[in-house]
């Protein structure tokens, strides 16, 4: 029941933190992140559920990027893909795991094939799904790769498709 709660609590912050002082943002996050911490521990532990640990671990990588906790949500987000399912592998929770996972991987093993590929998983997902703010959001992720790692074909084809279809 905490780490369902938790995962509630996380996905209703969701789309309201990102709008606070970034002090409120990292106080609140900091005071939650032992009870975060210990329902992952349960989730993805021997008597958890892959349900709720899937959901905390796409709820959570937030708290973690934001707190600056790369290798920690790398490892979770690691986790929780191998326990996705096969129902899950396309679901906006898959698309959260992989987005969080791709900005992690591009800041902590730099070029790796690892980045693109969680890059394209979620803007695969996002693109089936149709979520067009995802879609951008991921693909300015992606040009920001592109542009790291000198990849100037990439980051052409990556600003084309970012532009809206009636742009001349």
């Amino acid at each position: 029941r905490h780490a369902k709660y938790v995962a509630e609590v996380l996905e209703s912050q969701r789309e309201m933190m990102p709008a606070l002082p970034r002090a409120r943002r990292t106080a609140a996050y900091s005071e939650q992140l032992s009870s975060i911490r210990a329902a992952l521990e349960w989730s993805f532990g021997r008597h958890g559920d892959d349900e709720i640990a899937t959901r905390l671990a796409a709820a959570s990588a937030q708290v973690f990027l934001e707190l600056s906790l790369l290798i920690e949500c790398q490892a979770w987000a690691e986790r929780a893909i191998a326990r996705l399912g096969t129902q899950k592998q396309n679901s906006r929770r898959a698309m959260e795991i992989y987005a969080s996972l791709s900005s992690v991987l591009m800041h902590t093993e730099s070029n790796d094939q690892h980045v693109r590929a969680s890059f394209s998983r979620a803007l695969e997902i996002a693109t089936n799904q149709g979520d067009l703010a995802y879609e951008l959001r991921l693909l300015s992720g992606l040009f920001m790769y592109s542009h790291w790692t000198m990849d100037i074909r990439g980051a052409t084809d990556i600003a084309a498709r970012s532009r809206f279809p009636d742009a001349t």
